[in-house]
């Protein structure tokens, strides 16, 4: 009959000593509170090496590894298992006389493993007289702990293919620093919260993979119970944040409204669960792990379902999000199934899950992009149609002058900038040129007004409405210079129209020189110009009324004007 335990052995290099490592064992289960050098002999052994066969029913697990049957038995110093938690470990060796010497450990006890999440015990010194080597796991979480079970020589971080799965790691951990600076980026251009989820989500990713890889541990001296507790706590949230990040990315017009809601509530319950699995890590054993996988699949089936509907309305933001995490999605479904498909253990999952999780969050950096993108598009296309409405409020449509409005809002301002005069300007007798010439050369008329007004230097002109229109005018002489604009208009218009009657204006302009009556506000200074423009009105029309106004000190009081002739005396 074959014997069940298998040296399997690595090359540490050509001329180099191979490293030597013992990873099946028999197991038998044992009860918690019995001595353990009592009752091995009377233990029943199950050397087949199945994973199905492995069972967490038992508190106590108890593993027999043969090294004198072992080439390289003799260097073997290391017993290295899986780092999710269990209460304590206990390695009795057995030597050829059939002497027996006990250590136990409790979990926080054992040293980091370089090569992925594992923790290791030492053996006693001398392995070369021994003849097995139990260890007994007290109250393990996870099947890990008993498949992952190994004696080795060193640590397997020295085997050059674990040493290049590390590697790949790191440059993995790497490419999932450049979203964060993207995402900064992108922040400051358009602040989005699924930006925001995006970051979060992308550290919530690096952080799995470097504490569950053990990578973490090349750069902090982390406790291993600390470890285990994160391994338990960080890949729940992450799910949790992808979520969060799901349900803010997604286009609202491409979801149901309630059927959207799926997304925080699936957060909510991942972040809870997460918890109470790393705070409670013995709480239902030996289903406490199971019953934490299965958490996963409603919710992994919600995101899944959320996707496809959003796809069927159309969503880009779906499809590529469905794509990316593809490879997440596969690696999560087989490590959920290992017990049902028998190849599936012989992939190295745990990898493909690492390139999964980068794949997927660069995808995402990608979708993010192309989702500013086209915020930014929409957002620069309202801007640019926010400012052609603004520009067409203040602007009349018909001769291209401002509004009274504009004016209005900033004539202080105006004043202010040196514009000392205020004219209103209206064209005598409009009525019988539309009643004449039709409403045709009437709009022409009006469009001639504006486009000589509109471009003189020193003035700022706004129609008010029908045919009047209103002058700032600045620098020295306003009046003479609003007299020529008023001239000039009845030039033009028989210039370009040829009409067999002149068309002419008539104007009320008041000057008040910004340094003496700056305070003089739009309302007052237009009731004025508007009386002279009744006045030129009533004079005959074709002209021009002014006021200058001068401002004068306020009269001072009687005492002073006393103190004043004394002092002159």
């Amino acid at each position: 009959m074959p014997s069940s335990h298998a040296l399997a052995q690595g090359a540490a290099g050509a001329s180099a000593p191979e490293r030597a490592s013992l990873k099946q064992a028999c197991r038998a289960p044992a009860p918690l509170g019995e001595n353990l050098e009592t009752i091995l002999p009377t233990l029943e052994w199950n050397c087949d090496p199945a994973p199905r066969t492995v069972s967490l029913d038992p508190e106590r697990i108890v593993l027999r590894f043969d090294v004198s049957d072992s080439e390289g038995g003799d260097r073997l110093a290391w017993f290295l298992t899986d780092r999710s938690r269990f209460e304590a470990v206990t390695i009795i060796t057995e030597s050829l006389d059939g002497s027996l010497s006990a250590r136990r450990w409790l979990h926080g006890e054992g040293e980091h493993s370089k090569a992925g999440a594992m923790v290791k015990f030492p053996l006693r010194d001398r392995t070369q007289e021994a003849r097995y080597i139990y260890v007994a796991i007290d109250r393990p979480t996870t099947l890990a702990s008993i498949r992952r079970a190994q004696l080795a020589e060193n640590d397997p971080i020295a085997v050059p293919a674990t040493q290049a799965k590390t590697l790949l790691i790191a440059a993995l951990c790497g490419l999932l620093i450049m979203p964060l600076f993207f995402n900064v980026a992108f922040y400051r251009v358009l602040q989005q919260r699924f930006v925001i989820w995006h970051g979060v989500l992308t550290t919530a990713v690096l952080l799995t993979i470097l504490v569950d890889s053990g990578v973490i541990t090349f750069f902090l001296p982390l406790g291993v119970s600390f470890l285990a507790t994160a391994d338990a706590f960080m890949l729940g949230m992450a799910v949790a944040v992808g979520g969060m990040f799901g349900w803010t990315f997604l286009d609202g017009s491409r979801l149901d409204s309630r059927l959207r809601l799926a997304f925080p509530i699936a957060a909510a319950w991942m972040a809870a669960v997460s918890v109470l699995h790393a705070a409670f890590p013995f709480a239902l054993r030996p289903w406490h792990h199971s019953l934490y996988n299965a958490a996963f699949v409603p919710v992994l089936a919600i995101f899944i379902i959320m996707l496809f509907a959003a796809m069927r309305r159309g969503s880009r933001e779906a499809r590529v999000q469905l794509m990316g995490w593809s490879m997440v999605l596969v690696a999560v479904a087989m490590t959920m199934t290992d017990h049902f498909i028998p190849f599936a253990s012989s992939f190295d999952l745990m990898t493909l899950f690492y390139v999964g999780c980068t794949m997927g969050t660069a995808v995402a950096s990608f979708g993010v992009a192309d989702r500013m993108m086209v915020l930014k598009h929409q957002r620069d296309k309202a801007r640019t149609e926010a400012r052609l409405l603004e520009k067409l409020s203040e602007r009349d449509p018909l001769t291209g002058l401002y509004n009274r409005r504009v004016v209005e809002e900033r004539f202080m301002e105006l004043r202010r900038g040196g514009y000392s005069a205020l004219a209103v300007l209206d064209l005598d007798n409009f009525k019988s040129i539309n009643d004449t010439f039709g409403h045709a050369v009437g709009d022409e008329v009006l469009r001639i007004v504006g486009a000589s007004l509109n471009n003189e230097e020193g003035v700022l002109a706004a129609r008010m409405g029908g045919e009047e229109f209103l002058l700032l005018v600045e620098g020295e002489g306003p009046a003479i210079e609003a007299e020529r604009l008023r001239l000039a208009i009845s030039a033009q218009i028989h210039d370009q129209l040829r009409l067999p009657r002149a068309v002419t204006a008539s104007m009320g302009i008041v000057v008040a020189p910004g340094q003496t009556l700056s305070e003089m506000g739009f309302t007052q200074m237009y009731d004025r110009a508007d009386r002279l423009l009744y006045e030129a009105k009533a004079s005959g029309r074709d002209r021009t009324m002014s006021e200058h106004l001068k401002a004068f000190e306020p009269r001072r009081d009687k005492n002073r004007r006393r103190e004043d002739r004394r002092q002159a005396a």
